[in-house]
């Protein structure tokens, strides 16, 4: 029997002035990570970076240490947003990823 079919995984960057946003839509993981810390290098010039997680439905330990690195070698300019799902909340707050990334409910709160 053949896996279920992987659902599909983008990153959408939208490049403003004082700020990138990065879109997630899909999971991040393992046979993802390569290609959301490729979109979080594209940004990496950006004064502030905000990764909008409202549309990824799982991030794993691959995804998470991925945040954290980042954080540190740009000294703290990212900003997560994670809209309603408390799944992605839950999981950050686990790992204790509040601690050392911004959080915010709406991508309105994480711009102001």
């Amino acid at each position: 029997m053949d896996p279920p079919p992987r659902p599909p995984f983008s990153v959408v960057h939208h490049a403003e002035t004082s700020q990138h946003v990065l879109e997630v839509v899909g999971d991040i993981d393992i046979f993802t990570t390569p290609d959301f810390s490729a979109a979080l290098e594209r940004a990496y010039k950006a004064p502030r970076v905000i990764i909008d997680l409202s549309r990824c439905g799982y991030i794993d330990s691959t995804g998470i240490s991925t945040l954290f690195r980042w954080q540190q070698s740009t000294e703290g300019k990212l900003r997560l947003v994670v809209g309603q799902q408390g799944k992605i909340r839950r999981i950050l707050e686990v790992t204790r990823v509040e601690k050392f990334i911004e959080i915010f409910t709406s991508l309105e709160e994480a711009k102001a």
